[in-house]
């Protein structure tokens, strides 16, 4: 199974419509927060593949999670997401502070986080940290991941190559 991972959006349609597209062989997607407005739940939603969305640190939790609750493929965990893919153990938010710690208590295969706006990757112990970068194309070049659950490898995508 392929995980998409994204984050920071921030309103980009572009960035998240070329990030989506380039994730079209994902089968499903994790976003790890601050889409920003809530219309852009039906991006995600339009793409009929699982979604799984945390809440980022400027997102409208009010209409961020009405918006939610319409869409068909969308879940939004709130604050944080536990979810298994395959038998991986995936925790996700949007902090990266919350991810080390999440990282470091050994419970999960991969942390995925975003608010820093740069791509890394780190092993804390057994886990596997993630920010798979930017879409917003603020900070540096727009960032995707994904996450293969058959070869437990990640790989890092820049839009801008």
């Amino acid at each position: 199974m392929i995980v998409g991972l994204i984050s920071d959006s921030h309103d980009n349609e572009d960035s998240l419509d070329q990030a989506l597209s380039a994730l079209d062989h994902a089968d499903v997607i994790v976003h790890a927060g601050d889409l920003c407005a809530p219309f852009m739940i039906d991006m995600l939603d339009d793409t009929g593949k699982p979604v799984h969305v945390v809440f980022g640190n400027i997102d409208d939790r009010h209409l961020t999670t009405r918006k939610a609750d319409e869409a068909d493929a969308v879940e939004l965990h709130g604050n944080e997401a536990n979810v298994e893919f395959d038998e991986i153990t995936f925790y996700v938010t949007h902090f990266p502070d919350v991810a080390r710690l999440a990282a470091e208590s050994g419970e999960y295969d991969v942390v995925v986080h975003g608010h820093t706006h740069e791509q890394r990757r780190e092993r804390v112990g057994d886990c596997l940290l993630v920010n798979p970068g930017e879409l917003l194309g603020r900070q540096e070049k727009r960032g995707y991941g994904t996450y293969d659950t058959n070869t437990m490898t990640l790989e890092l995508h820049r839009l801008d190559d």
